[in-house]
């Protein structure tokens, strides 16, 4: 159809080979794995219409704002019914020029069966002039959407990324400034000075000074992501390259047993086995896996979190927490797997077994 797709005869704008910010933002969102996207209706440049009549694909981002081709704000609404295009099915079963406002309105025809479109001209919209801080910053969010499929690696706070962990970290930035997250709904000058922001934190030359950066500019004020007491990584980032920022920034003020745990990525270190191929014989031999391959995570006492048993001295190794659980002992579970270590209650003591039995003297009785 002629006006979801544009004019046939028309070529395309400056601004529509740039098709991978919207591509951006979902890539941003299901790395936080939210579910609910935030609406996003496309906006419009009444000069890009007029001179072609192609509806970029951009102009659905909430990071696109401004024009800057011509140097102005995108437009939200219908300057004649003020309702956002595309919001409604009115344009798919009507063709018309796509620069026509196809949106419903109150009024009806002669029959009152159907409802009139509002049928007024969007070329002839005033958008109102972007400033020279906003078109820079906008220039640079369209050339982050361009070069977010480029392997190159890149430097960014002194830390060796890629272009798409540089690009998804900026979203994540917008966000910590935004009462209500990142959404296509927000003003528009409040979403690039919030940009303007997350770009300069990005710039600077190692992660101390990008730590004060955001200190300085206000950030962390909703998420807490550069919150001033903070000692630990964000627990909602999306992006690796803040978090490890923000554990680069606090390294020297950190315990110990907390770099230990960034390091080894895992809350529970222990010294790595020996190499039985390097360092052979008895005393240095690998521990014994579970008697079956593949054996869940145990996260209990003495478990690591690969599976298999953990080393609780320098020559003997503990016995596995984890094996196969017996069709005999237990027919009326799902579940393949048993634990020695069964889970605790929030008070630290363990769960009362389903055998257990209360006396008439207050004692509790096991049956095993």
């Amino acid at each position: 159809m002629k006006f979801a797709l544009g004019s046939t005869t028309s070529t395309p704008g400056p601004s529509t080979s740039r098709h991978h910010l919207p591509g951006l933002v979902e890539e941003y969102l299901s790395r936080r794995d939210q579910r609910r996207r935030p609406h996003t209706p496309t906006r419009y440049c009444s000069a890009c219409l007029a001179e072609d009549g192609t509806w970029r694909t951009t102009w659905t981002s909430p990071l696109h704002r401004v024009c800057v081709t011509h140097g102005t704000y995108l437009v939200d609404t219908c300057h004649e019914c003020d309702q956002r295009p595309f919001t409604g099915t009115a344009w798919a079963g009507r063709d018309r020029d796509p620069w026509t406002c196809t949106q419903h309105t109150g009024r009806t025809d002669g029959t009152g069966r159907h409802r009139r479109p509002c049928a007024a001209d969007l070329r002839t919209a005033q958008p109102a002039p972007g400033t020279s801080t906003h078109l820079t910053t906008q220039r640079r969010l369209l050339q982050l959407g361009d070069n977010v499929l480029d392997e190159a690696p890149i430097t960014v706070c002194g830390i060796a990324t890629t272009h798409l962990e540089h690009a998804v970290a900026v979203p994540d930035l917008i966000h910590e400034q935004l009462p209500g997250g990142l959404r296509g709904d927000c003003d528009p000058a409040f979403l690039l000075d919030a940009a303007d922001h997350a770009l300069t934190v990005l710039d600077q030359p190692d992660p101390a000074t990008a730590r004060d950066t955001a200190r300085r500019l206000g950030l962390g004020t909703f998420q807490h992501l550069f919150r001033p007491t903070t000692t630990t990584p964000p627990k909602h980032s999306a992006s690796p390259l803040l978090e490890t920022i923000v554990i680069a920034s606090v390294a020297d003020h950190l315990s110990p047993t907390a770099q230990l745990t960034y390091r080894t990525h895992s809350a529970t270190p222990r010294y790595p086995a020996a190499n039985p191929a390097v360092s052979p014989g008895p005393a240095r031999a690998a521990p014994a896996r579970s008697s079956s391959p593949g054996s869940p995570r145990c996260f209990g006492r003495g478990c690591s979190a690969s599976g298999s048993p953990m080393t609780t001295s320098r020559h003997e190794p503990s016995p596995p927490y984890c094996w196969p659980r017996s069709a005999a002992a237990d027919r009326g579970s799902s579940s393949p797997w048993t634990s020695a270590c069964p889970p605790r209650s929030p008070t630290g003591h363990r769960p009362r077994s389903a055998s257990s039995s209360t006396t008439g003297s207050g004692t509790t009785s096991t049956t095993r």
